[in-house]
C-alpha cells in the first residue's frame, strides 16, 4: 500500500501550479499591455474619458496609447473610490519623468509614486 506522501505526489503535478505573475513595472507599455492581456484584460479603443468608457464595458479593460496606458476592472462595479483607474505614462527618454497614478472619480489615490502604485495593484489584483 502506498504511503500518504506518495499518493499526494502522484496526484499533484508541478505543471498545474501557476504562480502569480509580477506586474512589469519597469517594462515598456507593450510589455504591460501583454501582461494585462494575460490577466484577462481586453484592449479597447481610446476615448476621451477612460473612466466613462471603462464603466460602459463592464469588464477588465485597458487603453494603450503611444505614450500612456489606462486600465481598470469594471466587471463587478463601476469606477469609484474602491475601484479606481490605473494610469501609466512612460517617458522613453527619461524614465524618471514617467508617471504612475491611481485615480478615483474626484481625487488621486496615488500620484507618481511607483512603490505606492504597486501596493495599490497588489491590494486590488494580487500581483
Amino acid at each position: 500500500m502506498k504511503n500518504l506522501k506518495d499518493s499526494i505526489l502522484e496526484k499533484l503535478k508541478v505543471d498545474d501550479i501557476i504562480l502569480t505573475k509580477e506586474f512589469p513595472i519597469d517594462g515598456t507599455l507593450e510589455d504591460i499591455a501583454k501582461f494585462l492581456e494575460g490577466q484577462e484584460f481586453v484592449r479597447i479603443k481610446s476615448g476621451s474619458i477612460p473612466s466613462i468608457i471603462f464603466n460602459e464595458n463592464n469588464k477588465r479593460v485597458f487603453i494603450n496609447r503611444p505614450r500612456d496606458l489606462w486600465f481598470a476592472d469594471t466587471s463587478e462595479k463601476d469606477i469609484c473610490e474602491d475601484n479606481p483607474v490605473f494610469y501609466i505614462h512612460l517617458n522613453k527618454h527619461n524614465k524618471s519623468n514617467s508617471n504612475f497614478s491611481v485615480y478615483a472619480p474626484s481625487f488621486n489615490i496615488v500620484n507618481n509614486n511607483k512603490k505606492e502604485f504597486l501596493e495599490e495593484l497588489n491590494k486590488r489584483f494580487g500581483w
